[in-house]
């Protein structure tokens, strides 16, 4: 399973309420990698999503 590190972030929430700050972006959202997601390089440069420390499963 690939990891998904990223968050969205209280802008994102301010500007779209239902995604909430601190919940992971869904897979659906965001780019397939070699070996981790990625969201769209434009969300990070605005401040819409954030890189967390890999959580364990």
């Amino acid at each position: 399973m690939k990891p998904n590190t990223w968050v969205w972030t209280e802008l994102t929430e301010s500007l779209k309420p239902e995604r909430k700050a601190g919940e992971t972006v869904p897979t659906e959202c965001l780019i397939e990698g070699h070996t981790e997601w990625f969201p769209r390089q434009s969300w990070v440069d605005k401040g819409y999503v954030e890189m967390t420390e890999a959580k364990s499963e």
